[in-house]
């Protein structure tokens, strides 16, 4: 008769080894597009050219000037981009996705490990490592970002397992010596290494002043620990930006670009736009569940853990793009407490196992099944300009380019050096991002003779808001301006006095091809307005108002108070009136 212990014990290593794997498998979803395939492409660009670029090669807009965030971004993640290219040019797309799964996996493993060091059941360890990882997933690009997130759960648990042992009278060991090696890799991979920077140097004041107040440790035990901590400090510069990533960071936060880009909304901000609230209230359970724990015991509260807790909680809830590190470091910081807490109430012990068999793993497996890449293939191309690029390959319509911000990166990548694009996402100049910003609302012709601009590559319909840009609407109507080439996804444009041997698409099918997916999507969206005020658009460019009327009168019989459809009916109903006088 088998024992009941050996049968406990096997659920116990079980039981975690399936959860870690599930998190893997769930983490094999396809690459998306975002900043990945800038990062791929300066990966190949320093391969090729042996050396870090000290202007940008990729964009004929950007000037070679000394600008320090420019700088920052052209050489701050020069070690991640190498690792990128060679796991795609030895492995394909897979091996990054393979790499990706492994960092979640990690960062998991790190949060999990760090919450049974201080004693915490490990099935209510893994229930609360699940919570984070509902929500990781807005996050699980291909871009060295990911790795700052294992860089600042990896430099924590380093340091508070290097403090428990030579509180204990031991040495700070493998930990200690560690961090040095973390912090001098993490900085040549991403500039969020002063996250890293900032965990260590109030560590080091904290522990410092703990010394000289109680003597917590030995003077030998202590001079060790200032000494990795100072090398940890150090060895974070050796990086091609030295201390100006420190500033450059900085000064991104309080520039103009903050206002532009999506991660840098507040997380409530984020969570209405993406319409992902999910992530919101994850964040706010965390928060909250933390807090609490802290709170139950504040006797033995220290005011490292208060510092940092406070400073990414308002980090994360400030700015979206800091909000996954407060997810995982929430129970990190709080793991002492957390344990205390929860190890008091041992009849939670068993509903936190069949919390994580009944519900965590059976969705970790339901989604790995829906995500995998098996499945569903290793890129997200729906929205790729793919057919695009093929085409630019193919029939070389003359340059320079004008491209949607959105592409800027995957233009690069397929065509280049013989096209240099006009922007991508990097964002690296204020003003060409402007000039970027009139063009796409439709002012477009300063812009385009300033750079002389011959070709232009744009989404078809917008795949966010499903908006017609305006520049396809004016480029649509202007006898300037040729068609080549439609897909679902994107169109080319060529200016017809520098494009004459190309073969130039009819435009009226391509408003047909419009209007066909506007009516597409409203079967699919009965109740939805913006099918029909897309359709009303591609009438009234057209001129054609009858049309125009009769979808924002189907817009105002969804919404009667719809404005946009109420001035259009409006004017149209005058322009009537006006021709029938006539």
């Amino acid at each position: 008769m088998s024992d009941p212990k050996d049968a406990s014990k096997y659920t116990n290593a079980l039981i975690p080894a399936i959860f870690f794997l599930l998190v893997f498998l769930y983490y094999l979803a396809p690459i998306n597009a975002g900043d990945f395939w800038w990062h791929l492409n300066t990966g190949r660009w320093i391969w090729d050219n042996g050396s870090l670029p000290s202007v940008d090669p990729f964009t004929y807009t950007v000037p070679h000037d000394d600008d320090l965030r420019r700088t920052l971004i052209l050489k701050g993640y020069w070690l991640a981009q190498l690792c990128i290219y060679h796991a795609y040019n030895i492995f394909g797309f897979k091996g990054l996705i393979f790499m990706k799964a492994s960092v979640f996996t990690l960062v998991s493993f790190l949060t999990w490990r760090l919450l049974r060091t201080f004693g915490l059941n490990r099935f209510i360890a893994l229930a609360l490592v699940y919570l984070p990882l509902t929500s990781m997933h807005l996050f699980e690009a291909v871009r060295p970002q990911i790795l700052s997130l294992l860089g600042v759960v990896a430099v924590y648990y380093c340091i508070e397992n290097a403090l428990l042992r030579m509180n204990a009278g031991r040495g700070g060991g493998f930990y200690l010596k560690l961090i040095p090696v973390i912090m001098l890799l993490w900085a040549n991979v991403h500039r969020g290494f002063i996250l890293g920077f900032m965990i260590i140097l109030i560590y080091l004041a904290y522990v410092s002043m703990e010394f000289l107040r109680r003597r917590t440790l030995s003077r030998r035990l202590y001079g060790s620990f200032a000494a990795y901590m100072g090398l940890a400090l150090l060895a974070s510069l050796v990086n091609p930006n030295i201390a100006d990533a420190f500033v450059g960071n900085f000064i991104e936060l309080g520039g103009p670009f903050s206002r532009w880009i999506d991660e840098f909304k507040t997380l409530r901000e984020f969570a209405e736009y993406s319409g992902y609230e999910k992530i919101l209230y994850v964040y706010v359970a965390l928060f909250v569940f933390s807090l609490s724990c802290m709170a139950a015991q504040w006797r033995s509260l220290k005011p490292v853990h208060v510092f940092l807790f406070a400073g990414f909680a308002i980090a994360g809830f400030t700015t979206f793009r800091f909000s996954m590190f407060f997810l995982f470091m929430s129970l990190c910081i709080c793991a002492p407490y957390v344990s205390r807490t929860l190890g008091e109430r041992m009849y939670l012990n068993r509903p936190a196992l069949w919390i994580v068999m009944l519900v965590a793993l059976p969705l970790l497996v339901s989604g790995a099944s829906k995500r995998n890449y098996l499945r569903l293939g290793p890129l997200e191309d729906l929205y790729l300009p793919d057919g695009a690029a093929g085409y630019i390959e193919q029939f070389r319509p003359p340059a320079p380019l004008f491209n949607a911000f959105e592409y800027g990166g995957y233009l690069g990548w397929r065509l280049y050096p013989e096209y240099k694009v006009f922007v991508d996402q990097r964002n690296l100049d204020v003003n060409v991002y402007d000039k970027y910003a009139r063009s796409k609302g439709g002012r477009y012709r300063e812009v385009f003779n300033e750079y002389g601009v011959n070709t232009v590559v744009f989404y078809l319909i917008n795949p966010i808001i499903n908006e017609i840009p305006s520049i396809v609407t004016y480029l649509m109507l202007s006898d300037e301006w040729e068609a080549v080439y439609v897909d679902r996804v994107s169109v080319v444009f060529v200016r017809k006095s520098a494009g004459a041997t190309l073969y130039a698409l009819d435009k009226k099918e391509i408003w047909a091809f419009m209007e066909d997916n506007a009516r597409n999507w409203a079967l699919v969206a009965p109740g939805d307005t913006r099918p029909y005020l897309m359709l009303a658009y591609i009438f009234v460019a057209q001129e054609e108002w009858d049309k125009a009327f009769s979808s924002y009168s189907e817009v105002l019989r969804l919404d009667p108070d719809n404005e946009t459809a109420l001035l259009f009916v409006k004017a149209i109903n005058k322009y009537r009136n006006q021709q029938g006088a006539r």
